[in-house]
């Protein structure tokens, strides 16, 4: 409840007895152009820690090189047949913090500046823990009753687009965002199977070994999410490059799940 504060004018108007001191904050909006900062709390073996890092706007360039900077490769295994998919991301971590962190606090004696090499102190786990912070977003599933009879899907459902509710982290705070995609065509249909089947062959480590590498789908997913026109709220200025990509992932690789029989 909002607090209650006596109202300087009501000498002059004896209805206006209470004003609302101050309204409830309203949601803060996505700021990819912002300074965000967040605190996280470490424990080791001398005691418990709170540590802040500040990090500066996250630019379609920054996002575009941790993407290709991740590293996911298939290659054969010994198992005749089998293949193996190696996900290595924390040299992008780090190269994204390393990028994108504008100064930390909670380090060192207080009042000591930082040293001038203080992001080579910071431990590659808690670069990543940060990133993965920085960059986390996560689908808003629709509430579901359980036991409760399923609905009955409308004609044409599929051919209105879609609203996708996201949440995600913005400044220390959960913010929630929205999208609304225009229905499936042919086209962009085709356009995002040609990004999820792009694989390239890089040497292997032995002689005549080939290893396929997934290239980074970052951009093309956000160059997809800008063609297809899609309206998002929520946000203050312009949609991150690595919402888009979660957004246009979600749209065209949701499918339907088979019921099998009793």
């Amino acid at each position: 409840m909002s607090e209650i504060s006596p109202n300087p004018t009501a000498e002059t108007n004896p209805v206006a007895r209470f004003s609302v001191a101050a309204e409830a904050p309203a949601q803060a909006l996505y700021d990819a152009d912002a300074a965000q900062s967040f605190t996280f709390r470490r424990t080791d073996e001398e005691g418990e820690y709170e540590v802040e890092h500040i990090y500066g706007p996250l630019t379609d360039a920054a996002l575009i090189e941790y993407d290709e900077l991740r590293s996911v490769v298939m290659g054969k295994t010994k198992t005749k047949g089998e293949m193996k998919l190696l996900n290595v991301s924390l040299p992008a971590d780090e190269a994204l913090f390393d990028t994108v962190c504008e100064r930390v606090d909670g380090y060192g004696e207080e009042g000591e500046e930082a040293p001038e090499n203080w992001k080579e102190l910071i431990t590659a786990d808690e670069k990543q823990q940060g990133v993965n912070t920085l960059l986390a977003c996560e689908l808003v599933e629709p509430e579901r009753r359980e036991g409760g009879k399923a609905k009955r899907r409308k004609w044409g459902a599929g051919r209105s687009g879609r609203t996708i509710p996201i949440r995600a982290y913005f400044d220390g705070r959960e913010v929630e965002l929205s999208h609304t995609l225009p229905a499936k065509t042919a086209k962009n249909i085709e356009d995002y199977e040609a990004i999820r089947s792009e694989i390239h062959l890089t040497k292997g480590k032995s002689i005549n070994q080939s290893d396929m590498k997934i290239p980074g789908q970052m951009e093309a997913k956000g160059a997809l999410y800008d063609r297809m026109g899609v309206r998002a709220t929520g946000y203050k200025g312009r949609v991150p490059l690595h919402h888009k990509a979660f957004i246009i992932t979600e749209y065209f690789d949701s499918a339907s799940e088979v019921i099998q029989k009793k």
